[in-house]
């Protein structure tokens, strides 16, 4: 949770925003102020991305499409889905594997709709597990409608690509 200091500087430089920026500010800061539930990374509490279900080589993840993520034609940037996806279809890898060393390695979308403001339901589950690789398929809906299919393969790394991997993180 954002405490009121960090709160009154935001609103302080929003204020000062010029070019009808200071409603996407806005829009950062509410859905950064609600992201302590995201039991994840910044980049998915910038979105805003909440698990609802865990387990089982299942995910499932909602997003509520704020206007700092729609395009000049009022409708979710392609990435918003894709990125909801991600994480879901990790997280459900990561609950069929129980342990973290995964990256995705591949992930194939398929839009069927546009996005617009509201909340975004991604559904994934792991469809294969092998020794070196797991795949996942996940559906992202809208009120019901079919917005996006999603294949994603993520790479199993061993435990030297895991060391290599975080020697090399700034």
């Amino acid at each position: 949770m954002l405490d009121n200091v960090f709160l009154q500087q935001a609103h302080h430089l929003v204020d000062q925003l010029q070019d009808g920026t200071g409603e996407v500010a806005v829009s950062v800061l509410q859905t950064l102020s609600q992201a302590s539930h995201v039991p994840s990374g910044p980049f998915t509490q910038v979105l805003g991305i909440r698990f609802t279900a865990y387990g089982e080589g299942r995910c499932s993840a909602t997003l509520e499409v704020q206007p700092h993520l729609l395009n000049p034609l009022g409708i979710a940037h392609g990435g918003v889905a894709f990125s909801l996806a991600d994480s879901a279809c990790g997280g459900a890898a990561l609950s069929a594997l129980g342990e973290r060393r995964l990256v995705t390695q591949d992930m194939q979308i398929r839009y069927h709709g546009p996005a617009r403001a509201g909340i975004l339901t991604a559904h994934a589950e792991t469809i294969h597990k092998g020794s070196r690789t797991l795949t996942t398929q996940c559906r992202i809906t809208q009120n019901d409608v079919l917005i996006a299919s999603v294949t994603g393969t993520f790479a199993i790394l061993s435990p030297d690509e895991l060391n290599a991997l975080k020697d090399k993180t700034p």
